[in-house]
């Protein structure tokens, strides 16, 4: 039986009453042996959650390692392509395992001195320019909100969450 049928099951036996008395017509034994399944039901979730998080925390520390791994790996690559660069000074070179060919790259732009670039940009182009969007610093406004001050559009709000030992 699934959490929701037995919640449902002993939803049934509060409403399974006696229309004289009131009195509940479940018996003891009926409601003992859904509580029973019901803990039982709850403590294996919980146990399996548990289990999860061993097997996600130990995915987790893995990518951390492959990660590390592959920045080294990305590193060496880097620096043995400036090796070849440097090496063939923009001489092509080919063999029969491999190819090395010197390709223009599309233009890109470098900005050398950004304080005259924005300048200019501000007279003649300011579509060339990107504003930041500002950021409201929740943690400022919680302690003005715990202050008593009104702040319209705020609320200080509390969540339940689950914790799972």
């Amino acid at each position: 039986m699934t959490l929701y049928e037995i919640d449902q099951e002993l939803l049934a036996l509060m409403n399974d009453t006696d229309p004289d008395t009131g009195e509940l017509l479940a018996s003891p034994e009926d409601w003992d042996r859904l509580n029973m399944e019901r803990e039982d039901k709850l403590e294996g979730t919980a146990c399996y959650i548990k289990g999860l998080r061993v097997w996600i925390n130990g995915f987790k520390e893995e990518i951390r390692s492959l990660q590390k791994r592959q920045k080294v790996l990305e590193h060496k690559e880097a620096w043995l392509m400036e090796n070849l660069k440097r090496s063939l000074a923009g001489v092509n070179f080919e063999t029969p395992r491999c190819t090395l060919k010197f390709k223009k790259n599309p233009e890109t732009v470098r900005v050398t001195d950004r304080e005259a670039c924005m300048r200019w940009a501000e007279t003649y182009a300011p579509d060339a320019i990107r504003y930041a969007e500002p950021e409201l610093v929740k943690a400022d406004l919680k302690t003005i909100l715990k202050n008593g001050v009104d702040v319209p559009g705020c609320e200080l709000a509390r969540e339940t969450r689950l914790e799972v030992k």
